[in-house]
């Protein structure tokens, strides 16, 4: 008999955010290696113009992808060093979801569902790209409806991510 295919990963993440209890192994995998995989959302940002030369050897117009404006904003923020390119930083977004005392967990935020994970920098971001403000934990976004990674940033501790919204940590 063929093996199954596998489940689509927003059914996925709806079925482990409505089900108690503890979370199987493979479902875990599953979520873990799809978001660690996952793309950068298309949507479209303004940029300030006092952004358009953070990127090294790259030329940023008015508005720019997601993935652009989010790296651009944590350079300018100065979580990430001056330099970082967007294939490091989404190398680093990925790299959150399969770091070790990573932790995933699902919340509706804005009545949308939200996938994401809370993880110590020092296992995610190398030190020669982590800004004056670098914080002690990389939160990262998968918006469901989207399928796609909405933003990576790095924050103090992950009760920072669960005083905002009602969480199931995913254990």
């Amino acid at each position: 008999m063929p093996d199954q295919p596998e489940e689509p990963l927003g059914e996925l993440i709806h079925r482990l955010f409505e089900t108690a209890g503890p979370i199987e192994p493979h479902d875990m995998e599953t979520l873990t290696q799809a978001l660690a995989n996952a793309p950068f959302s298309a949507k479209l940002f303004p940029i300030e113009p006092a952004w358009r030369g953070l990127l090294p050897g790259e030329i940023v117009g008015g508005q720019a992808d997601s993935l652009t404006y989010h790296v651009l904003k944590r350079i300018h923020e100065r979580q990430w060093a001056s330099g970082t390119t967007r294939a490091e930083y989404l190398r680093d977004a990925h790299a959150a979801f399969q770091a070790p005392k990573a932790r995933i967990a699902i919340w509706e935020r804005w009545r949308q569902l939200t996938a994401g994970v809370v993880a110590p920098v020092e296992h995610v971001v190398p030190a020669v790209r982590r800004g004056e403000r670098s914080r002690d934990y990389v939160a990262v976004y998968y918006a469901v409806r989207n399928g796609t990674l909405s933003s990576a940033v790095m924050i103090e501790k992950p009760s920072d991510l669960s005083s905002q919204w009602s969480i199931r940590w995913l254990e």
